[in-house]
This record gives C-alpha cells, structure tokens and sequence, in this order.
C-alpha cells in the first residue's frame, strides 16, 4: 500500500492559519491605535508646548519643553514603520511558519519601540507640566 498526499489541509492547519492572520492583524491595529493617541496628543500639547518654550531662556530648558512632541514623533514613526511588511511570499508550509514567526517578531520589535517612545513623551509631559506648576528646572 503506498501513501498518498492529503488533498485537503488539516483543520489545525487551518486555525493556525486564521490565528497567524489574526495576530498579525492585531499588532498592526495596535500600532495605528498608538500612532494616533500619538498624533492627537501633539494636537493638544501644541500651545502647550509653544508657551513652554517661551518660558525658557536656555537651548536645554527648550529641548526638554520640547521633548514630548520629539518622543511622540519617534512613536508615530516606529508605528507607521512596523506596519510593513503587509504581505510575505512562501512556497510551503514551512516557509511560511518561519516567516510568520519572523513578521511577528519583527511587529512585536516595532510596537514595543512605538509604545516605549509614547510613555517616554507621556512622562516627559508629566515633567514638563510639574516644572512649570511648581517651578523647578528648566522654569526656575
């Protein structure tokens, strides 16, 4: 008796398609979700920012008024950057799991950085706006 080759996938191997294409799907979702909590966030520091700067009389008092908007920038450029690659070409199975676990790896690098550069501006604001209530360094 000799072995033939399945005609029809495993359902296993199906799921484990859809939950790839999920996974994926949804680090993407959550980078465009951080790059525009990132975007609207300048939107609202903007004046904020402007008046900060004003306040200052030294390059690194303005550099650090600034920061917030220069750490939300970096997080809506890792977001916009790890959304590609979108798409992958295999020939097998194989190939396309090791590429998959390389997508998602990738993915996961980049919303980790978008995220991290996020709080990093979120913190530097919280700074920021305690400096100028409080009137410690740079607003002295």
């Amino acid at each position: 008796m000799q072995g033939q080759v399945p005609q029809k996938k495993p359902p296993r191997v199906e799921d484990f398609d859809e939950l790839d294409k999920k996974s994926i799907d949804s680090l993407v979702d959550y980078m465009k979700y951080v790059a525009t909590a990132s975007g609207i966030t300048m939107g609202f520091y903007a004046k904020g920012v402007q008046d900060s700067v004003a306040a200052t009389q030294n390059d690194l008092g303005k550099l650090i008024a600034f920061s917030p908007v220069i750490f939300w920038f970096f997080a809506i450029l890792f977001s916009v950057v790890g959304v590609f690659p979108r798409t992958y070409k295999a020939n097998n199975d194989y190939e396309k799991e090791k590429i998959i676990l390389d997508v998602r790896a990738l993915k996961s690098r980049y919303s980790v950085a978008s995220i991290s550069f996020f709080l990093l501006g979120f913190l530097a604001f919280v700074y920021v706006a305690a400096a100028t209530l409080w009137r410690f360094y740079p607003f002295t």
